[in-house]
C-alpha cells in the first residue's frame, strides 16, 4: 500500500502541490499541514472537532493536555516539552 506521506510533491500552480500514487492523481494546498488520526501522546483516535483543535494549538488531546500541561506548564511553555518527547 502506497503511503501519501512519502510521496513526491511536485508544484501544479502558485497555492497547489500534486502528487500521483497508482496513476491516482491527488492534490493539495501547499501550506497543508497533516494532523495525526491519533493523539502523539496517549494513542487515542481523535474522536471530536474540539479533540482535532486541541491537537491543532498543544500538539496533545483534550484530557493529555489537562493532565500532562499543569505539572509541567513551565517546561510546556518555555521548553515545548511535551510528555512524548523524551529528549
Amino acid at each position: 500500500m502506497s503511503n501519501i506521506d512519502n510521496a513526491i510533491w511536485n508544484d501544479l500552480d502558485k497555492e497547489n502541490v500534486e502528487t500521483f500514487i497508482n496513476g491516482v492523481q491527488f492534490i493539495k494546498p501547499k501550506d497543508d499541514i497533516t494532523l495525526p488520526l491519533a493523539c502523539p501522546c496517549c494513542d487515542k483516535l481523535v474522536s471530536s472537532i474540539e479533540e482535532v483543535e486541541s491537537i491543532k494549538e498543544t500538539d496533545v488531546c483534550d484530557n493529555c493536555y489537562l493532565v500532562h500541561y499543569y505539572s509541567n506548564k513551565d517546561k510546556w511553555d518555555n521548553e515545548g516539552w511535551r510528555p512524548y518527547n523524551k529528549n
